[in-house]
């Protein structure tokens, strides 16, 4: 089954950064960041599997551009999208379908703490995975 974390929330509550940070914190990959807001669309082998990140979730046509690029070619996908509407219908009509399992962590605001609860929360979401 291929996994898909999304990080759901309101516009500028920090998913993006969040999602952008969790590269170097989880999986120890250095990421050029440029002082500019960026959005993020990697994906890497990680113990085996393949990790994909796509911060990328403010609109419909740019999540199914992205998922687009990596569908079937992740073991594990990172991703945001906002919390209610189209895009979060997306991500939640997959569930079940062609062997995807998704699951939504709410990201409430562009806080410190709250990024630090978010990595955590998806670092403790991968272990699980690859102790499986």
């Amino acid at each position: 089954m291929k996994k898909i974390i999304v990080l759901s929330g309101k516009p500028n509550s920090g998913k993006s950064r969040t999602l952008r940070e969790l590269a170097p914190k989880i999986f120890g990959i250095e990421i050029y960041k440029p002082k500019v807001k960026v959005d993020l669309a990697i994906s890497f082998k990680y113990k085996g599997k393949t990790i994909a990140i796509i911060s990328i979730g403010d609109t419909l046509p740019q999540i199914r551009r992205y998922f687009d690029e990596v569908k079937g070619k992740f073991d594990i996908l990172i991703c945001a999208c906002r919390h209610t509407g189209v895009t979060y219908d997306f991500y939640k009509r997959l569930h079940g379908i062609d062997g995807y399992e998704v699951e939504f962590i709410s990201k409430n605001n562009p806080t410190d703490e709250e990024r630090e609860r978010i990595t955590s929360e998806i670092r403790e979401k991968i272990s699980k995975l690859f102790s499986q």
